[in-house]
């Protein structure tokens, strides 16, 4: 982690304010998330967890098991519950600290066969990507949606939504993305969890 990366987003997480909380990890890490389906509300283990770890999990009722996605990031932090400026609220599950870190307040489904799922989303999610990686960015309808969860793995057979495409961009610095509220959220559920998000402002580029 260079220490550019590091004051930039220790900068912007103090700017969140005193609720605010890092995710441990980073890229390509595991993090698991479960739902309360009466209230739609967002439950996220914010640290990395395994694949076994996720099938052991047995939340109560009415918690369900949301799924379990790879981080494109770097670093990741919230600044608080949604509805709740001061405060992150916490539960155990299972053994298993989760925080409440996003609400969906609307879904369009696919508009075909394969297509992502379009989530407007309740959260206030701050995003960190070192120098000189490269990000994956779906471009549509005029905007730019960076990758969230997921890897390159299974582009070829992606199905994106009517006139969208992607494109790879290297980074010539440091990029701290504070994701807009309420954040317009892209997700498949096939082979891999995938989602981009956003809209976020285009950024400079290695040469």
């Amino acid at each position: 982690m260079s220490e550019t990366l590091d004051a930039r987003f220790e900068a912007a997480v103090k700017a969140f304010g005193p609720a605010a909380m890092t995710v441990r990890g980073g890229a390509g890490d595991l993090y698991m998330e479960i739902q309360n389906p009466e209230t739609r509300e967002i439950w996220m283990c914010c640290e990395p967890v395994t694949e076994e770890r996720f099938s052991r999990l047995k939340p109560a009722a009415p918690f369900v098991k949301m799924g379990c996605g790879l981080a494109s990031m770097d670093r990741a932090a919230f600044a608080h519950s949604p509805q709740k400026p001061v405060e992150f609220t916490a539960m155990d599950c299972h053994g298993v600290p989760f925080r409440h870190v996003a609400t969906p307040i609307e879904f369009v489904p696919p508009a075909g066969k394969g297509g992502p799922m379009r989530v407007m989303v309740d959260k206030h999610h701050l995003l960190g990507f070192e120098t000189g990686r490269e990000v994956a960015v779906m471009e549509f309808d005029g905007k730019s949606f960076i990758e969230v969860v997921g890897s390159g793995e299974y582009d070829e057979g992606l199905v994106l939504p009517e006139g969208a495409w992607l494109r790879r961009i290297r980074l010539a610095e440091p990029l701290v993305v504070k994701l807009p509220k309420p954040t317009t959220a892209f997700f498949w559920f096939d082979a891999e969890m995938r989602s981009f998000q956003g809209p976020i402002e285009v950024w400079s580029t290695t040469p």
